[in-house]
């Protein structure tokens, strides 16, 4: 009779915790229902939308090489701009280069997602304090 009357109180107990865990409401539906989360929200989906509607062009504007029947460089000129862009595959290039260019350039490029907000105001921040630019902010592709 002891151990029916300890049962039935666990039972008891296990049901009214049950009903607390219920009553209280979920912590990220209430999260989600916030007028600044939903501010947040729609501004991420317009940027999302605009970004797909008008996606950055990347130049083309690449120099000439010429190749011999092997694939080696013969010559190379400089593209209509006076520039050099070689159009070049990941695989070929050094790592040691690309960590060189992302150290050098956007030490904060795996942090960040393909825009340094930080380096942004900082350029801009400068830019009024010397009433002129003077500063800038790099894009590395990923």
């Amino acid at each position: 009779m002891n151990f029916t009357t300890n049962f039935n109180q666990y039972e008891n107990n296990i049901q009214g915790l049950k009903k607390t865990v219920k009553q209280k409401p979920f912590f990220l539906a209430h999260f989600l229902k916030t007028p600044k989360v939903k501010y947040t929200l729609a501004i991420f989906a317009l940027l999302l939308g605009l970004d797909l509607a008008f996606p950055v062009k990347v130049p083309d504007n690449y120099s000439t090489v010429v190749l011999d029947d092997e694939g080696r460089i013969l010559s190379a000129y400089l593209n209509n701009e006076d520039k050099w862009r070689l159009k070049t595959n990941v695989e070929e290039v050094s790592p040691f280069f690309l960590k060189a260019i992302i150290e050098k350039e956007d030490k904060y490029f795996y942090y960040h997602p393909g825009v340094n907000p930080v380096a942004i105001f900082r350029a801009l921040a400068s830019n009024i304090q010397k009433k002129k630019r003077v500063s800038g902010c790099i894009l590395l592709y990923r």
